[in-house]
């Protein structure tokens, strides 16, 4: 018995283990090293820093404290401040097997809420595998983070927003199911963090949106990191491998949302394309438009994410040219480098397809929902004329990225502050900023503060 007792408590502590952690300051940032070897482990350091971070009493002066960055691009730690949200560890919300699957059909019938946010998923063959035998499913892990997706947008507009009103459509119902999805994917991650596979590495960038999503934003971080790291592990960056256009968009996604950070970080003069992020592989191939009207959203979804990327990559130089111009030997050049710039972006613009350059979309408003609802099941057709229209605006308006109220002028100043409180009442008046989607109320209440009231 006290053999037994003495190997009981001995498990005990090794249970307790406190993990190691070393902090080291490079020239790119700062880097992390450490001994955690699942997610388990990540789990618990993490909670470990939280503890070592907060031990200090709150009323002193002492504690952490996160400032925004000063720059031309520097509001993601105002609008997404770690403290402010914290993931719930349980939701009161049961998850059924027939919800499940209304929320994969309603999913894949639904591009205009999925393809603007990830398109990773071809919608054909997940439907096709998920009805298929069980040997060849989708692994649970990429289903619930699919339905996290849908619940969020989909349902929360096609569904419960089109119920009568006095059943609450207004009420922002997508969200708490959305939560629940991921909580319940988020245990199933933990089990099968050493078990990498595209569909697990594409399940924890689509956690990681959905967290963005639903307000924590303080989890993003590490699901990209555990898509990051199955990415590595499934050769997905090594020179000279071939990828499919699955993998190949997988890895330039990777990329894409990573230097949102950085950009919106703005305190950062290296582009990410000297990163570990940057994929080893070219950009995927611009689809032909194609003849049958049936693959025409795939057409959209596909061609509107290449350009996406392609104004990324200028994106990612823009501001890194003009965080390094702080610097007054840098700052020279500074003229003809944005002439350059300038003219990567005139030579973007030529190469767009003609129907992807008409300059009126920007104020044309779709005639037509780009998914209508029929009358037998509440299943979903695609408007191609409207969604088309809203891909062409999505690119328009991703070109843009000056800060007009730069101008010194004053009649140019009030002008860029009459043209952005108008875009701030548009956006109020928007679904994303009624439902909150993306953290849309706590962007426009920041972007509110810096019109100048004179």
């Amino acid at each position: 018995m006290d053999q037994w007792q003495i190997c009981v408590n001995q498990t005990i502590k090794a249970r307790r283990a406190r993990f190691a952690w070393k902090i080291i300051l490079m020239a790119e940032g700062l880097r992390v090293e450490t001994n955690v070897r699942s997610f388990h482990g990540l789990a618990t350091l993490v909670d470990q820093i939280r503890r070592a971070m907060t031990t200090q009493d709150e009323d002193e002066s002492v504690g952490l404290t996160i400032h925004s960055t000063p720059g031309f691009y520097a509001i993601w730690n105002e609008w997404c401040h770690p403290r402010r949200y914290i993931l719930p560890q349980d939701y009161p919300i049961d998850i059924s097997q027939e919800q499940t699957d209304s929320l994969v059909e309603l999913y894949c019938r639904t591009p205009c809420c999925y393809a603007p946010r990830l398109p990773l998923i071809d919608t054909a063959e997940f439907m096709a595998r998920y009805t298929g035998p069980p040997a060849h499913r989708p692994s649970a892990l990429l289903v619930y983070a699919v339905c996290a997706m849908a619940a969020r947008n989909a349902f929360q507009l096609h569904v419960w927003g089109n119920r009568p009103s006095y059943e609450s459509p207004q009420y922002n119902i997508g969200k708490p199911l959305s939560i629940a999805y991921c909580l319940r994917a988020r245990e199933l991650l933990a089990e099968s963090f050493d078990e990498p596979s595209l569909d697990n590495c594409q399940a924890a960038l689509l956690l990681s949106y959905c967290s963005h999503q639903n307000g924590y934003p303080s989890v993003i971080y590490f699901y990209e990191w555990i898509a990051f790291t199955m990415a590595q592990q499934l050769g997905l960056y090594d020179s000279g491998r071939r990828l499919t256009r699955q993998e190949n968009m997988l890895v330039w996604c990777l990329y894409y949302f990573n230097t949102w950070y950085r950009v919106l970080r703005g305190g950062t003069s290296t582009s990410l394309k000297w990163s570990q992020f940057f994929p080893h592989c070219p950009l995927p191939m611009v689809l032909p438009r194609p003849e049958k009207e049936e693959d025409l959203a795939e057409y959209y979804t596909q061609n509107m994410w290449v350009y996406f990327i392609e104004l990324q990559l200028l994106r990612d130089d823009t501001m890194a040219r003009f965080v390094a111009a702080q610097d007054i030997e840098t700052n020279k050049n500074l003229l003809r480098d944005v002439q350059e710039m300038q003219c990567k972006l005139d030579a973007f613009y030529a190469r767009l397809p003609s129907d992807w350059q008409q300059s009126q979309c920007l104020t044309e408003r779709p005639t037509q929902r780009c998914c209508n609802d029929l009358n037998e099941g509440e299943r979903y057709q695609v408007n191609i004329s409207s969604f088309g229209q809203f891909c062409t605006q999505a690119v328009q308006v991703h070109l843009v990225y000056h800060k007009l109220l730069n101008y010194g002028d004053g009649y140019y100043r009030d002008l860029a502050r009459r043209c952005l409180k108008r875009s701030l009442d548009l956006a109020k008046a928007s679904k994303s900023y009624k439902y909150d989607f993306e953290m849309a109320r706590t962007m426009v209440d920041l972007l509110e503060q810096n019109i100048p009231i004179s």
